[in-house]
């Protein structure tokens, strides 16, 4: 046993810091962008007045973007996120923001069926997909786009970065610093494969109507992830965009933590057995 604890501490080392140059590389480079960048339209599912909801809202209000919408919908019309939504769009009137209550129930996803319900109100093409608990810089959008405007590029998904106070978010904070931006960007650099996290992602409705649509992720849990593959699998390249996105974990408790990455770990066991039992090595 000692043996191998010898061996394994200095590939452990080398992997954390290959993955902690690999994040390095990618946020140093930007993308050219040819041409005006597309109409986009933002699909926002909300669920609870959680901490900071109106700032993470407000921040995709005030995009520097010439031409996008953004649609915040929940499945229950009482709810109170909804208020916090109205909120945002009387104090941006500028921005074109519209609230959708309800959502047909498509299958056992719950935010599935509310980013269904809200893409058939989608004024443009190009999507992006972002969760209540997001919180992105001015140029957010602009940077992202870049990264469609490659013919070859089907989707676009972002490098993470966590913000909050609290033990929970503490963690929280440091597992999205570490092994999520260093595995995220070493499984793009070294294998030219993209982890679609649903907290930021961009793509096209008509090419993701070609791949199924929103009916085809209706039953399963983590979608997000079942997209990417499914992009990848049609032959389209999925991108890891340099602009960093932030996710606010104010008032996390502990035990929302340990109960989270419980959750997460069950279905990186499933989705990827050999790379969740070499995870250890990235920690």
């Amino acid at each position: 046993m000692a043996d191998l604890l010898l061996l394994l501490v200095p590939i452990s080392l080398f992997l954390t810091l290959l993955g902690h140059a690999a994040t390095f590389f990618l946020l140093s480079r930007k993308t050219a962008v040819a041409g005006p960048p597309p109409p986009v339209t933002i699909l926002k599912p909300v669920k609870g007045e959680e901490p900071g909801l109106y700032e993470n809202l407000a921040s995709f209000a005030a995009q520097d973007f010439p031409d996008y919408e953004m649609l915040i919908g929940a499945e229950d019309a009482t709810d109170p996120a909804l208020t916090v939504a109205r909120q945002v769009q009387r104090d941006f009137p500028h921005a074109r923001i519209r609230v959708v209550t309800g959502a047909r129930r498509l299958g056992l996803n719950p935010k599935v069926n509310v980013l269904a319900s809200l893409a058939r109100h989608a004024a443009h093409d190009v999507v992006v997909i972002s969760d209540s608990n997001v919180r992105a810089g001015k140029s957010y959008l602009r940077e992202t786009a870049a990264e469609l405007s490659r013919p070859s590029v089907g989707l676009v998904t972002n490098v993470l970065t966590g913000r909050g106070r609290g033990a929970g978010a503490t963690f929280e904070n440091l597992h999205l610093h570490s092994f999520v931006a260093g595995g995220t960007s070493l499984a793009r650099v070294a294998a030219g494969r993209a982890c679609v996290i649903g907290k930021s992602m961009m793509f096209r409705l008509s090419d993701l109507s070609k791949l199924g649509g929103f009916w085809a992720v209706r039953n399963v849990l983590a979608e997000d992830y079942v997209i990417g593959r499914s992009f990848e699998r049609a032959g389209y390249e999925v991108a890891l965009s340099p602009c960093l996105v932030e996710v606010t974990n104010d008032g996390w408790t502990l035990d929302r933590f340990v109960n989270r990455h419980l959750r997460w770990a069950q279905m990186r066991r499933r989705v990827a057995p050999l790379a969740y039992f070499a995870e250890v090595l990235l920690n």
